[in-house]
């Protein structure tokens, strides 16, 4: 006279949840794995675009040239030939980027005024 315990139904749905569980483990596991690289991936993308963003640098400003002759380290001959070369460098990229956005409101494009069209 062998009697099933009254916790044998519970004991069987634990074991089939325990199957369940084995079956998905895995698949958790990918995705919390694919979740992670992803992250990784999109942190590396934001970092390159944000770096290749960043301006280049150009050696001095003026306001560095102009700390370097008042401590005395640039003589004002060299001071007037630096600032002169930053200014014409400073020129030539306002124009080269003025050129590659093409003309806005020039002069010869303006709107003639009232007293003009008459």
């Amino acid at each position: 006279m062998f009697m099933t315990p009254p916790l044998a139904p519970l004991i069987a749905t634990v074991d089939q949840g325990s199957a369940l569980f084995r079956e998905v483990l895995p698949w958790l596991v990918a995705l919390l794995v694919l979740a992670v690289v992803g992250g990784i991936v999109i942190m590396i993308v934001r970092r390159w675009v944000r770096s290749s963003d960043a301006p280049p640098e150009e050696g001095f400003t003026l306001h560095d040239l102009r700390q370097l002759h008042a401590a005395g380290r640039l003589g004002d001959e060299e001071f007037e030939r630096a600032k002169a070369k930053l200014i014409e460098r400073v020129k030539a990229a306002a124009s080269e980027n003025a050129d590659a956005e093409g003309p806005h409101d020039s002069p010869d494009r303006r709107r003639p005024t009232d007293d003009e069209r008459e």
